[in-house]
């Protein structure tokens, strides 16, 4: 017998929980269950009520909200004994209809209470795989087939969950009979669609209900699912979504993957014009678009994914964020190149770019790849004024001056959070430059009134006097003071600090293995100064 799992109410992010339901979908929820699978309801606002399951079987509460929209006599739950692939009999908790659904059914109940419905989850057929003993609770709640079957018979033909906005698909497993579950819940209305599985005959269900997304969403739980297409064990079914990708293309306005991408869906992201948002993750390594549509571009976040790879994706005019998380090194100018490319979006405000702390950048020919930052290379940000946050956390040192901060401080007077950091290799930490000193501080304190947040590579070695006539900065919450050598005063460095930053919080520094770090004992000092009592050596007594 095939089982399927129901349509429930759920966000797209937790379908594990309830979401809030409308207040008229309360009644006779106390009676819906047996004594022992109780509901909890909670008056959490004038219009609305929340309800959170307890001791409910399995994932129960994945069918619940859509046996609320139905009369209590229409339906029950069954225990019902479901074969292993080792011929033992595991008991599933299945719901069945008692009668056939009346008009009165339709008309008084379920198209009134489904009208509420913003947010809709939808499992996969789940039920022909092996259960896993061990998952125990979390395992999915199955319908039987043929219910599953009259509830979106009737839900195509009454035009129900009509307002829909959001839809989610998942989990990992391969998602069958589209056409008998999808396609009678999705609408034009849809605006944010979730995928987290491979769908069979994806582009026959959407243009079948011709749903047309301004955001999608594809996740992968399982690395080696044919997302991007291919056949089931027949050879008979296509089970990608690249497809129904090139269908949406053209419309999407945000974009968010993170599944095992392939060369051949490249070419269909880079024709989103409409395209303001794209996220990608992906294990496989791309190779850099030749050309691309992607002049909407406001938000990019790319990760795991070589630094040539993400400059291909640059080049719009109207570009505000861009983060680059484990990007990787493969020559000692990637930074430099992606950082030119960078300054020629003007509207730029936030660009954030980290190398994985254990990635070793090695060439072609095996050799090691040495990084380093230094005022060449920051030199083209400097005519991004509206630039708020800088991180550059990707090369084996930074090279630095008080001079090229300063120069960098007076350009970019809305920085908010500036990190320059190095992210060496363990086993070769760099000392900072013998040029950058504590004076480094005084630009920023001086020219970026709303800055929250610097972290540098100083040496402390001498304790400059303050600026005349300064008063503090008083928005600094956290200061980094990277790898340091040459401390011989904690003492006066705090002091120097605190009057330099009142509104102080934390200063931070990196343990460097191979001997002790010097910071470490004006951290404690630091924060005994401005938060008395909270414990630390206190640098005052």
């Amino acid at each position: 017998m095939e089982l399927a799992n129901a349509a429930s109410i759920s966000s797209i992010n937790a379908p594990a929980s309830f979401s809030s339901l409308p207040l008229e979908l309360q009644d006779h929820v106390a009676g819906l269950l047996p004594n022992r699978d109780r509901l909890a309801l909670a008056q959490v606002s004038k219009g609305c009520t929340q309800v959170a399951e307890r001791y409910i079987w399995r994932d129960l509460h994945s069918v619940a909200p859509l046996l609320l929209c139905l009369p209590r006599d229409a339906w029950r739950v069954k225990q019902t004994p479901i074969k292993t692939s080792f011929g033992n009999a595991t008991i599933v908790p299945c719901v069945y209809l008692e009668r056939e659904l009346t008009r009165e059914d339709i008309t008084t109940t379920l198209k009134r209470r489904a009208t509420y419905v913003r947010s809709l989850s939808v499992h996969p057929l789940s039920g022909i795989r092996p259960l896993d003993p061990s998952a125990g609770r979390r395992q999915p709640l199955y319908l039987q087939w043929d219910t599953l079957v009259a509830f979106t018979k009737l839900i195509k033909h009454k035009r129900l969950f009509k307002y829909v906005q959001s839809f989610h698909v998942g989990h990992s497993h391969v998602f069958h009979h589209s056409e008998h579950v999808l396609v009678p819940l999705m609408n034009k209305r849809i605006k944010t669609l979730s995928l987290a599985c491979p769908i069979v005959d994806l582009s026959y269900a959407v243009q079948a209900a011709q749903v047309q997304p301004t955001d999608l969403i594809l996740r992968s739980v399982d690395v080696n699912s044919p997302i991007w297409g291919g056949r089931d064990r027949r050879g008979a079914v296509d089970t990608g979504v690249l497809g129904a990708l090139d269908l949406w293309i053209a419309s999407l306005k945000s974009l968010d993957m993170a599944v095992p991408m392939t060369e051949r869906a490249l070419p269909v992201i880079a024709r989103g014009k409409s395209l303001q948002s794209l996220t990608l993750n992906s294990v496989s390594l791309l190779r850099p678009v030749e050309g691309h549509d992607l002049g909407s571009l406001r938000h990019l976040s790319v990760t795991n994914q070589p630094a040539s790879f993400s400059r291909s994706l640059l080049g719009s005019q109207v570009l505000e964020e861009v983060d680059l998380s484990n990007v990787m090194i493969q020559s000692a100018n990637d930074i430099a190149q992606l950082l030119a490319t960078l300054a020629q979006s003007p509207c730029l405000r936030h660009v954030s770019i980290v190398r994985h702390s254990g990635y070793k950048a090695v060439a072609e020919d095996g050799s090691r790849i040495h990084g380093s930052l230094n005022s060449m290379d920051l030199a083209p940000l400097m005519a991004l004024r509206d630039l708020e946050t800088l991180v550059i956390n990707a090369t084996d040192d930074v090279r630095l001056t008080d001079a090229d901060y300063g120069a960098l401080a007076q350009a970019l007077p809305a920085l908010r959070v500036c990190k320059l950091l190095a992210k060496p290799v363990p086993y070769s930490p760099v000392p900072p430059a013998v040029e950058c000193t504590l004076r480094a501080l005084v630009p920023f304190a001086v020219h970026c009134p709303s800055l929250e947040e610097l972290c540098i590579q100083m040496n402390p070695a001498s304790v400059p006097p303050l600026p005349t006539d300064f008063r503090g900065h008083a928005s600094l919450r956290q200061l980094h003071v990277g790898r340091s050598y040459g401390l011989e005063d904690r003492k006066a460095v705090a002091k120097y600090l605190h009057a330099m930053f009142p509104s102080i919080e934390r200063v931070h520094s990196e343990p460097f293995s191979g001997g002790a770090d010097p910071w470490f004992g004006v951290t404690a000092g630091i924060w005994d100064i401005i938060r008395p009592g909270v414990g630390g050596f206190n640098i005052w007594s």
